[in-house]
């Protein structure tokens, strides 16, 4: 357990990894932390502390708002005792994923870290396991289920971005749905056609998306920026001859540029 100063104290994290090996016949579905560990967090943080970590799951069908809601239970070794407590959920469109594709009974959990931050901050991570030749299905319900949160919803800025970079008119009315679609075909068309045109814009993308974010902009102290804001900072680093993989590694370049064209953008303390 490494430990570090804070504030004139001693404080304490935890940070465990795990290397168990992938039970056989099973190949490697998903990589998620646990949902709903805060609501848990007495039981989360024994089980932590405590020794011989492993991880079961069991269905909550006394669960009146979900009835797919899949508790993580951890199993450990305290000083006297074992203990078995649920330390909170798959998140909700893995567990309904399982269950209505029929996979519950064939998926099985791999812990692969224990992170417990001197705040009391915890996060587990686990594997999901499952049989080799429903890879693929799995993977293609799992799109599906995460997209019905989108349906009828409005194509996002972002989105737009897409055919606005590549000149396609923005359709009145465009839904979420529908412009992931057409986005997943003309990309495996200009990615046959230009390749580097294609990692250009995956580059810009991931400017934005990370500008965007309200917890990346927190920890830069800037408030969260338009994407109009940050493509002009994109373009001005780029008449300044820096590169757009470069800039798309330094967000921190980005963040003072946009500082230094937009200065509303800073946070004040």
């Amino acid at each position: 357990m490494p430990f570090s100063e804070s504030d004139g104290h001693i404080a304490m994290t935890i940070e465990l990894k795990f290397h168990s090996p992938i039970p056989d016949g099973l190949v490697l579905y998903s990589w998620i932390s646990v949902a709903g560990i805060n609501h848990e967090k007495t039981a989360a943080l024994r089980f932590a502390k405590n020794r011989n970590h492993r991880l079961e799951l069991e269905r909550d069908r006394s669960n009146k708002q979900d009835p797919n809601a899949i508790e993580v239970v951890g199993c450990s070794n305290g000083l006297i005792r074992k203990y078995r407590d649920v330390i909170g959920f798959l998140p909700k469109e893995v567990a309904t994923c399982i269950v209505e594709g029929g996979y519950w009974g064939s998926i099985e959990p791999r812990l692969r870290r224990i992170y417990v931050g001197d705040d009391n901050y915890i996060d587990v991570e686990l594997q999901l396991c499952g049989p080799k030749n429903e890879n693929k299905r799995f993977h293609r319900l799992r799109e599906e289920v995460e997209d019905r949160k989108f349906e009828g919803q409005p194509a996002t800025q972002l989105q737009k971005e897409f055919y606005r970079t590549f000149d396609f008119k923005v359709p009145k009315g465009l839904t979420y749905l529908a412009a992931k679609q057409f986005i997943k075909e003309k990309s495996a068309k200009i990615g046959k056609e230009d390749e580097g045109a294609l990692q250009v814009w995956k580059y810009f993308r991931d400017i934005l998306k990370e500008l965007s974010d309200p917890e990346t902009c927190e920890a830069y102290d800037i408030k969260v920026v338009s994407i109009s804001r940050s493509r002009s900072a994109v373009v001005t680093l780029l008449d300044e001859g820096q590169s757009l993989e470069d800039i798309s590694s330094d967000i921190q370049m980005v963040v003072d540029k946009l500082i230094e064209l937009h200065p509303d953008l800073e946070v004040e303390y």
